[in-house]
């Protein structure tokens, strides 16, 4: 028995921070909110290729689709995919939510 729970204790020491459970960050939807508006004028006053695919009112009805989705406090991850699949509404292939600058959490 005592040999089972060495085994046990070294397979514990032995994993990864990484695989161990982390309860995922919430983003409040005041927080989300915030962003959205952020994000509205600066792709209105400055993405050169909004309207490229997109009427004015097409744009605007994803902006309030977008806000609707943040009504209510989100995980993380659950906050980064509906952005992703809002950006992905604007067709330019330098609009995305970079997966490459996020923390390990999303």
């Amino acid at each position: 028995m005592r040999g089972a729970s060495a085994l046990a204790l070294a397979v514990a020491l032995a994993t990864p921070a990484a695989a161990q459970v982390v309860p995922e960050r919430t983003v409040s939807s005041a927080e989300l909110i915030a962003d959205v508006a952020i994000l509205r004028r600066a792709y209105t006053e400055m993405h050169p290729g909004l309207l490229r695919y997109n009427t004015p009112e097409q744009v605007e009805t994803a902006f309030k689709a977008l806000e609707l989705e943040f009504g209510r406090d989100r995980p993380l991850g659950e906050a980064y995919l509906a952005l992703s699949l809002f950006l992905a509404k604007v067709r330019c292939g330098h609009t995305y939510a970079n997966f490459y600058n996020q923390p390990k959490d999303v």
